[in-house]
């Protein structure tokens, strides 16, 4: 099984695929260990990426988005500079806002990891 940037490449804006590669472990040690044999680890590796590919696919178009805000920035210098000349003005509600777009970036994407599919199994033991 493949996890991270092995099974879905990250862009280095941001770097991501550490996160992912975290995340999916979670969410894979959680559902293979639940496998006793062949069909079974086959159903578990397919629950694992179908939990796992909405959040990969939102993170990558984040950090897709991100690289082309910057790539476009780069191309206007006459911007950049004016950018730079009112950030006094504009940095608190500029740096808010990048705050704001960097959360799913930083947390994953809400309710990607439910609870409810982790949590541990509870089993009867004999005392």
């Amino acid at each position: 099984m493949l996890l991270g940037d092995a099974a879905h490449p990250m862009s280095p804006v941001r770097a991501q695929g550490i996160n992912m590669a975290l995340r999916d472990s979670v969410v894979a040690a959680h559902w293979l260990s639940q496998a006793h044999n062949t069909r079974e680890l086959d159903k578990a590796a397919m629950r694992v990426e179908q939990l796992r590919l909405p959040e990969i696919k939102r993170m990558q178009r984040l950090q897709s988005a991100e690289a082309s805000q910057g790539h476009r920035l780069s191309q206007l210098t006459a911007a950049r500079w004016i950018l730079a000349g009112l950030s006094p003005l504009i940095g608190p509600m500029a740096g808010a806002i990048w705050r704001a777009r960097q959360g799913p970036l930083r947390q994953g994407l809400a309710g990607a990891l439910p609870a409810a599919n982790l949590a541990p199994q509870r089993t009867n033991s004999i005392s």
